[in-house]
């Protein structure tokens, strides 16, 4: 039986030939290839082949990442503020002037456990450890320094009678105050 001049064998010929030629097509819109002409057992989904897998990875790993990044974020800045609480109260201005100003004190250095001895005065002066130097509150911040040090600026928290913790702008601690 003929159709269009053509045998019912060369018409599956033709067939296959359409179907390679269209598998052909779907391999090199989608960046695939195959050793063989015939379709694979195993294809890729329709409309993401190889590359844009690759990139979708690239896109879901870049958004743990930023997720993971957020959430150690978090979990620093909680744990921050968890660790100010329990250190006990900040002090503001005024009750740095009343607690610290015009008592001796002795102080110890968290890093490398470095004791000195000293006084902040009224008239804004401050002597400590044999130096020399100046104090002034900005804000609830005692910033301090020696006569040709740069200047450093402190929390003031009170942990009971008589002792202080210092800490830096940045949440590390600072000296560990005692009044004499």
């Amino acid at each position: 039986m003929q159709q269009n001049g053509l045998t019912k064998s060369s018409h599956r010929a033709l067939r296959l030939t359409r179907s390679q030629e269209a598998f052909r097509r779907f391999s090199v819109c989608r960046r695939w290839s195959a050793p063989d002409v015939r379709a694979p057992t195993h294809r890729p989904h329709p409309g993401i082949g190889i590359g844009a897998l690759h990139r979708h990875n690239r896109v879901a790993v870049r958004a743990m990442v930023k997720k993971l990044f957020a959430a150690a974020v978090f979990a620093i800045l909680w744990c921050g503020t968890a660790f100010a609480d329990d250190i006990g109260t900040q002090l503001k201005g005024d009750e740095i002037t009343r607690e610290l100003i015009g008592h001796k004190f002795r102080a110890v250095s968290p890093k490398r456990g470095m004791e000195w001895r000293g006084i902040y005065n009224a008239d804004g002066t401050v002597r400590y450890g044999g130096r020399i130097g100046a104090w002034r509150l900005y804000g609830d911040l005692l910033c301090g320094h020696a006569t040709g040090q740069p200047e450093i600026c402190v929390t003031v928290y009170k942990l009971g009678d008589g002792k202080f913790q210092f800490m830096h702008t940045d949440g590390s601690k600072g000296v560990l105050v005692t009044l004499a």
